[in-house]
């Protein structure tokens, strides 16, 4: 579908011919207050881009849901959504150049060959968090360009194997400023992100380009202090407006939180499901052992128990004699049964945890049902 030109609803004046844009974004596929809003999928320096900064953020909505929540709860009794792979938006039959003007848009909705099992998501990170994703799962591959022959970091997923990896375009430092935009719109908001680095060499290089692009975006970061550095002794209002950095693979710093202890340490108790590469292999001992995580953490009222369940529905989790699609279905129609209003309440009933979804756009009803399910968030609409 073409578009020649898009208006705000809320002000029919504001208006963007796209021109020679058309090829280089999309309409978000939602309703309400957020059918006008841009998913970019090109370089934030960009005219499109920058008109977005005059658009409305509607509290009411995904994007800024947390402006709603109430009595500050710590981080680890919040229920949140998560994308696994949040950048993998490449198959391996798209595979492209590095380089955020390299990035094309994603038509097809699922791909069930085996060799593209790289691609684990249809939306770019605006398109996330303006949808309520409130964990991005960044993972990076260093890259010297042919043009200018500087060393970057671009997204990747698959170990460092041309045959099963597959690079996806965005660079690192595109995503923080994705993120500061989105934080400068939404500043009730905050996002955690888990960086890690797929390049797996030891010559230093992955590190000087982190440490250069973080360096540049030091303000947008959590700065941890004594005794706040873990899920349960971090309050919401503390990181309002602010990116939570965590790795495992990277040096630790006053504004690089270690994942283990962010989720685990000084005390918690960290119930993770992620069983994906565990055995058994086989989906429906995934898709069970992803129910038994949820019925565990529903009714468990304990802010030093922190819980997340990783809901992989990307092919690479079905291993033969089962077939991709099969799994697929069957987690999907999984899903539906335990993330809803019925069973997980709203405004604060129950708990979910920290929920990881591949393709999320796919079940916004789930992601809307556990945005509800936090307290003083039952009136969030798409």
């Amino acid at each position: 579908m073409q578009f020649d030109r898009i208006s705000l609803r809320s002000d029919p004046s504001k208006t963007l011919d796209l021109g020679e844009h058309q090829s280089r974004i999309s309409l978000k596929a939602l309703t309400g207050a957020m059918t006008n809003q841009l998913v970019l999928r090109d370089d934030p320096n960009s005219e499109v881009w920058k008109l977005t900064k005059q658009w409305d953020y509607d509290s009411k909505s995904l994007s800024s849901w947390m402006s709603r929540v109430t009595n500050n709860p710590r981080l680890s009794m919040l229920n949140l959504v998560g994308t696994h792979q949040s950048l993998a938006l490449h198959a391996k039959s798209q595979q492209i150049s590095c380089g955020p003007e390299k990035c094309r848009n994603v038509t097809n909705v699922l791909t069930f060959n085996p060799l593209d099992n790289p691609r684990c998501q249809n939306r770019p990170p605006l398109g996330q968090l303006l949808d309520g994703v409130r964990e991005l799962d960044l993972r990076f591959h260093c890259w010297t360009s042919n043009k200018d022959r500087q060393p970057s970091l671009f997204a990747w997923h698959g170990i460092n194997n041309p045959v099963i990896g597959c690079a996806q375009g965005y660079s690192f430092g595109a995503c923080l400023q994705t993120l500061k935009h989105f934080l400068t719109q939404c500043p009730s908001e905050t996002v955690i992100i888990n960086v890690t680095n797929e390049t797996h060499d030891d010559s230093g290089l992955f590190e000087s380009c982190f440490n250069n692009d973080a360096r540049e975006f030091s303000s947008l970061f959590y700065h941890k202090s004594p005794g706040k550095e873990s899920m349960h002794q971090i309050s919401l209002d503390e990181v309002r407006g602010k990116v939570i950095l965590v790795t495992t693979n990277l040096p630790i710093s006053d504004f690089v939180l270690d994942r283990n202890v962010f989720f685990g340490g000084n005390g918690a108790e960290y119930h993770n499901e992620d069983s994906w590469d565990k055995p058994p292999k086989e989906w429906p001992n995934k898709i069970q052992a992803c129910r038994d995580n949820l019925s565990r953490v529903r009714e468990d009222r304990d802010e030093n128990h922190t819980y997340q369940t990783c809901w992989n529905m990307s092919n690479a989790v079905s291993f033969p004699p089962y077939n991709p699609i099969d799994f697929y279905f069957a987690a999907k129609d999984a899903m539906k049964e335990e993330l809803n209003e019925g069973k997980i309440g709203k405004g604060g009933q129950f708990r979910t945890g920290l929920v990881m979804l591949d393709f999320y756009e796919l079940s916004l009803e789930e992601v809307l049902a556990v945005v509800r399910s936090n307290p003083g968030c039952e009136d969030v609409q798409l």
